[in-house]
């Protein structure tokens, strides 16, 4: 099951991949102009709604069917492009989002030194105001084009 989704990164729930997320938190704030008065105190002025900031952990284990290497690689790879993603939870649409932060933690390792488990936090941050259609149209479309250029390479 489909618990939600960044991006092209599905958070599963199933009997053989468990890829989800905890202590999801969401902070939404206005934007606040404060005027000095000579004698009085400052008057505050609405200027609007800031971007919204979302944070959530993750656990990468190996355990639950997840390659933590892979997908804290997808993870960096998106943080460095600064690549803009819908975040939708269930059916709620949250908005278009990039990475600002990854804290991550490794805390198991195999016999090869590969990691086993890696605990990662995310902090996004609103990008904006394009719409659900439009992002999930950009996400198709990226998706198309990739596994085309690894057929591609296959063939």
């Amino acid at each position: 099951m489909i618990a939600g989704m960044y991006g092209a990164m599905p958070f599963i729930a199933s009997s053989l991949v468990v890829n989800t997320f905890a202590n999801l938190k969401r902070t939404s704030k206005r934007r606040l102009a404060r005027h000095e008065v000579i004698g009085l105190k400052p008057v505050l002025e609405d200027i609007g709604p800031d971007l919204d900031e979302v944070s959530f952990t993750m656990r990468l284990d190996t355990s639950l069917g997840v390659m933590p290497l892979v997908a804290l690689s997808l993870l960096r790879t998106m943080h460095s492009i600064q690549e803009v993603n819908p975040v939708v939870i269930g059916v709620q649409y949250f908005g278009n989002f990039v990475i600002s932060d990854i804290d991550e933690g490794w805390a198991y390792f195999g016999p090869t030194g590969n990691p086993r488990v890696i605990n990662v936090g995310i902090k996004l941050l609103e990008s904006g105001q394009t719409s659900l259609t439009e992002a999930l149209v950009d996400i198709a479309g990226d998706i198309e084009s990739k596994t085309r250029g690894a057929l591609g390479k296959l063939l």
